[in-house]
């Protein structure tokens, strides 16, 4: 699990300049690379429940969940699913995934 890594800064950028060309870019592909080394764990929700969870506009939650859900298959070591698993299986989801990929 990777809080405010790599991957959260790629995802910000492109969501918050509304360019998927970004990824292109030397930039881009340095943090891509960065990213892909620290293997996060992806935690995700429907854009519903994470929109009751944080105070940014819904459009932007929405654009960071598109290019999250697209990056995270190029470097996550696996997604656990918060909103149907509680928060001990969603531990439990992160310790079993990070035991597999050593």
């Amino acid at each position: 699990m990777c809080d405010r890594g790599s991957l959260d800064f790629l995802v910000w950028l492109v969501s918050t300049l509304g360019s998927a060309s970004l990824l292109r870019g030397v930039c881009g592909g340095f943090l891509l690379r960065l990213a892909r080394g620290e293997g996060p764990v992806y935690l995700y929700a429907d854009l519903r429940v994470l929109a009751g969870r944080a105070d940014v506009p819904l459009c932007f939650l929405a654009r960071e969940l598109a290019a999250y859900s697209v990056l995270a298959g190029y470097v996550a070591r696996c997604s656990i699913d918060t909103e149907v698993n509680g928060p001990l299986d969603v531990a439990r989801g992160v310790l079993e995934c990070l035991s597999r990929s050593r």
